[in-house]
């Protein structure tokens, strides 16, 4: 089996579900506590997410996107922090309660080597709240 360089050092983390968010501007989630890597060889990470999104409202529309930074991590529900990456995933409901399930992708490029990085989900919401469940990660 080939596996690539950028692939040579890997984290995964299965955290917690954070806090329910409702916030029409972007939150972080506080998966940068857990979600951490000090690239040893390159400065190149492929960051991956999935799990559950619950959204509570009807004609509800969600964001989510991924993010990084230095330093110390935000915590759940913190104002939005570090650089946003990749794309953003959306959704609008039409049911008042919708789980629906999500995966999300990005490679990042030009990180220092042997400095620590946090990796987060930045989130929000136009009504009610959205939490999402069932994580698992990897950098």
């Amino acid at each position: 089996m080939f596996y690539p360089r950028a692939l040579a050092q890997l984290v995964t983390i299965t955290p917690g579900d954070p806090v329910a968010i409702n916030s029409a501007t972007n939150l972080m989630n506080g998966l940068g506590v857990t979600w951490t890597l000090t690239p040893q060889a390159s400065g190149r990470v492929l960051m991956f997410l999935s799990g559950n999104l619950v959204e509570n409202a009807a004609t509800q529309t969600a964001s989510l996107r991924l993010a990084y930074g230095t330093g110390v991590a935000p915590a759940n529900a913190a104002a939005s922090a570090g650089t946003l990456v990749g794309g953003v995933l959306s959704w609008i409901t039409l049911a008042s309660q919708l789980t629906i399930p999500f995966s999300m992708s990005t490679i990042v490029s030009g990180l220092t080597v042997k400095t620590a990085y946090w990796f987060d989900i930045a989130s929000n919401s136009s009504a009610g709240t959205i939490q999402m469940t069932n994580l698992n990660a990897w950098a």
